[in-house]
């Protein structure tokens, strides 16, 4: 494939400027009326400055290119990446769309607000880095941004109908230039390769330019959420506390959802039955040989709440001076604002939280959501920084207030901003006790509500970061047969999912209510994931289908899915594992029923609407 820079643009805070890049001895210039920029493409990095005259707002610098293929539109697909943790992440071709949601306040909980999903077939928006490449081979283009993440990098691409294709690429910024200010793009890596591949070694140069380091032994632990969501009390809290004890589960970490606090906010006034608690309560977890966590959203306040109502000089504005909506959410008092936390007295107020969260309450795990928040577009306190530098200061301010020794889990949040602060990050939407709702889809026009498909979809797509940027969280086993709309079939996708991903293992159910088989489920899973849990997952379908139907994971597992509504039969190859096992033939060895195969060319398999099956990879015998 060959990319060919042909122009750029600069958007003003009131429109816009295109001119066409001059090419001299390797690099390009290009002048516009109140900036200058200065690119170059050399060793299959990109890199490149913005120099402003004088002072002035930039919402965006775009590169306009070119990208011819030797590849017919309808053999390739686009390997997009979404926003934040919620966003969809998956393989769309010439003529498969994301759709455009109906609702703004959709937009800006699930996608980012300034590069929406077109709902057009062919046109296809990425973040931060995207793939595009044949069905088949796997073969093509990658392009992906490198540390510092300091602005939002954005992608679109237009699929031509032959052999020429469109790329737009865009260094979001939203920031107000002094006279003379120059700023470094953050820069590319763009390169011909495997999709996987390309995937893992781009991951382990972000992580090694990023120096990253976390902890990785908080994997395994219960959440209240997917049973109660905000109905807990401090009483529920230790009736599953005690059951736990006495049943010697193996949990690293006992973690607190929402309910605790009175409004979302108010982070510090609690509802009656957590006052004076909140202490008491992380100690007992202590005692049962558990880590304390617990959850909060630093970055928004519901329209209810003390911080709404007496401080809405901390509440980011728009233009207009109007609150800006992070989202809508029925669980609380509908809309929800994002802080401006360039604002010094919202970073003192956060500062008190997390030391009375951290110090005073104790809580070791804490639980980091709605993060996107902090990086909606808006008139801030201060605007000398990128909306990206905005998110990585919120985030780098909790890192230092709760210490290093503080694990830190991500959710709802921009994925590269996160890199380096987040021991641990969610790669999807919420798991919910049902596979799919359809009214809900049509209601809303989006693809990425929350849903058990939607999760799976996106931990699939994203096995690549584990272990690179952070650990994965692929977000709650449900284990629980009672109160879920989730098949038997389905759990088991969910379940084997889970396992041989190898991230995270958290459940979230009324434990109490737990009979034989759920416990020994769970006893099992706990011991399958020890095993999985030190290996790296890939998926080598990640081209070939919107969602991927095979995943490996190189402690010798394998796992292979059906997400279609009906019966199929499903096909691995010995090619599929070739990446990690050069073998000419290996035995599977089926999880569930032990029943053992011997795969030296192909296998095939009759799989439930929504169900899969987990293997053993082990060496076949000659």
């Amino acid at each position: 494939m060959d990319v060919k820079f042909r122009s750029c643009t600069v958007m003003y805070r009131d429109g816009s400027e295109t001119v066409a890049l001059s090419e001299k001895k390797g690099r390009m210039t290009a002048s516009f009326s109140q900036a200058e920029a200065a690119l170059s493409f050399k060793n299959d990095r990109f890199c490149g400055t913005l120099k402003v005259k004088e002072p002035t707002l930039i919402k965006e610098f775009m590169l306009n290119c070119e990208i011819s293929t030797d590849d017919d539109a309808e053999d390739l697909a686009l390997l997009k990446e979404g926003f934040q943790s919620w966003s969809y992440s998956g393989a769309l071709g010439l003529n498969d769309l994301q759709r455009k949601p109906r609702a703004s306040f959709m937009v800006a909980l699930q996608e980012n607000i300034t590069n929406w999903p077109t709902g057009k077939n062919g046109n296809h928006i990425s973040e931060m880095f995207f793939f595009l490449g044949n069905r088949k081979t796997s073969q093509g283009l990658f392009a992906g941004q490198l540390p510092p993440f300091n602005q939002f990098v954005q992608y679109s691409v237009i699929f031509g109908k032959f052999k020429t294709h469109t790329l737009v690429i865009r260094w979001d910024m939203d920031k107000l230039f002094k006279s003379n200010e120059s700023i470094a793009l953050d820069e590319l890596a763009i390169r011909e390769g495997n999709c996987t591949e390309t995937l893992n070694s781009y991951a382990d140069r972000v992580g090694k330019d990023a120096k990253v380091s976390f902890i990785d032994t908080m994997r395994v632990g219960w959440c209240s959420w997917y049973y109660y969501y905000t109905k807990i009390s401090y009483d529920i809290i230790m009736e599953n506390l005690a059951f736990s004890e006495k049943n010697n589960i193996l949990f690293d970490f006992f973690q607190i959802d929402d309910g605790y606090q009175s409004m979302v906010g108010d982070w510090l006034n609690l509802k009656p039955s957590f006052e004076g608690k909140m202490k008491p309560m992380a100690a007992a977890i202590k005692k049962a040989g558990y880590i304390p966590g617990l959850w909060v959203a630093p970055f928004i306040c519901e329209r209810k709440s003390n911080i709404f109502i007496n401080h809405n000089e901390w509440v980011l504005k728009n233009e207009k001076g109007k609150p800006v909506s992070a989202g809508f959410n029925p669980n609380w008092s509908g809309s929800f604002y994002a802080l401006d936390i360039t604002h010094p007295e919202v970073l003192a107020h956060l500062q008190e939280v997390f030391r009375v969260i951290k110090n005073e309450w104790g809580f070791d795990y804490i639980k980091l959501d709605f993060m996107y928040a902090a990086s909606l577009p808006g008139k801030r306190y201060n605007q000398s920084m990128t909306r990206a530098e905005v998110m990585k200061t919120g985030c780098e301010f909790i890192r230092k207030e709760v210490g290093k020794e503080t694990v830190l889990l991500g959710c709802g949040m921009p994925i590269g901003q996160a890199i380096g602060y987040m021991d641990a990050m969610r790669v999807s939407c919420d798991v919910a006790p049902y596979w799919k709702v359809k009214f809900t889809e049509s209601l809303l026009n989006s693809d990425s509500n929350l849903e058990t498909r939607g999760a799976l979809r996106n931990s699939l797509v994203r096995t690549f970061m584990d272990k690179r940027f952070w650990i994965n969280d692929p977000d709650c086993l449900m284990l629980r047969t009672s109160k879920t709309k989730l098949t038997a079939p389905e759990r088991a996708s969910l379940y084997n999912a889970v396992m041989t991903i190898g991230g995270m293992l958290v459940t979230s159910d009324k434990m109490v209510e737990y009979g034989k088989e759920e416990m020994d489920n769970l006893t099992e899973a706990i011991n399958v994931f020890k095993t999985t849990a030190g290996g790296k997952t890939f998926s080598p379908d990640l081209l070939k289908k919107k969602i991927p139907e095979i995943l490996v994971n190189d402690q010798g597992f394998c796992s292979i899915f059906n997400f279609d509504d009906k019966p199929q039969v499903k096909t691995i190859n010995i090619a599929d594992l070739n990446l990690l096992f050069k073998k000419d033939k290996v035995t599977l060895v089926e999880h569930a029923s032990g029943k053992r195969f011997v795969l030296s060319d192909s296998l095939s398999f009759n799989l439930e609407a929504h169900g899969s099956l987990m293997f053993k990879i082990e060496k076949a015998a000659n």
